[in-house]
């Protein structure tokens, strides 16, 4: 795989819990790792739900392969926010990742 197209560096983020200052547990997410991808669009749809609109674009994120990841974690670049649904092993050769992701736009 060339290096290339693997120009966004990304944070794949796990669920967490932390205790908050009253000593209860508080969920979060922590980083996982870093890593350089490529952040495909593939398809999208807007719909209404209680009056209020709500988009969300399924992507493509290739990167190489990091042993771990699962859709209970999620992807993170700048300010974007992405639910992983399927984390692929391309050939089963532990070289490279696809990630089908979804990204929620509400507004």
């Amino acid at each position: 795989m060339r290096i290339g197209p693997l120009n966004r560096l990304i944070t794949i983020e796990q669920k967490a819990q932390t205790r908050d200052a009253l000593g209860g547990v508080a969920a979060g997410w922590s980083e996982f790792t870093k890593a350089w991808a490529a952040i495909n669009p593939v398809s999208g749809s807007s719909r209404y739900v209680s009056a209020e609109r709500h988009s969300e674009a399924t992507h493509q994120i290739t990167i190489r392969w990091v042993n771990g990841v699962t859709p209970k974690m999620r992807v993170v670049y700048g300010i974007r926010v992405f639910e992983i649904i399927s984390a692929l092993n391309i050939a089963e050769r532990n070289k490279q990742m696809i990630i089908v992701a979804k990204e929620v736009l509400d507004g």
